[in-house]
């Protein structure tokens, strides 16, 4: 990470922002990985992701596709679990009506 263990108030902002574009970027790399077939690879990129910005829903269904995709099915259901989790303790919400059909269609029940 940028600037690690340095007080400079004035980077706040831009390390905000290339915090933001390196989870952006991540997004386009670990999709083109899920298209290509390398569904492997493609969740090592979402997990770096979720380092980063664990609230990312986004990178959270790149995850559950590369899962699904591995043919992990137990994995993909303690993922949406712990997304669910994550959520509810932090902002009190409920995953997207995306996240719940992309978790429904892997499990093959949407």
């Amino acid at each position: 990470e940028p600037l690690v263990d340095r007080d400079y108030v004035w980077s706040e902002g831009a390390l905000r922002s290339l915090r933001a574009t390196y989870v952006e970027i991540l997004k386009r790399v670990g999709r083109a990985h899920l298209e290509t077939g390398d569904a492997h690879e493609s969740l090592q990129v979402a997990e770096r992701g979720l380092a980063v910005d664990v609230l990312d829903e986004d990178l959270w269904r790149l995850a559950l596709e590369a899962e699904g995709a591995l043919g992990l099915r137990q994995a993909v259901e303690q993922r949406y679990g712990r997304l669910r989790e994550i959520l509810r303790e932090r902002l009190a919400l409920e995953a997207t009506k995306e996240t719940r059909a992309l978790y429904l269609r892997l499990l093959g029940q949407g």
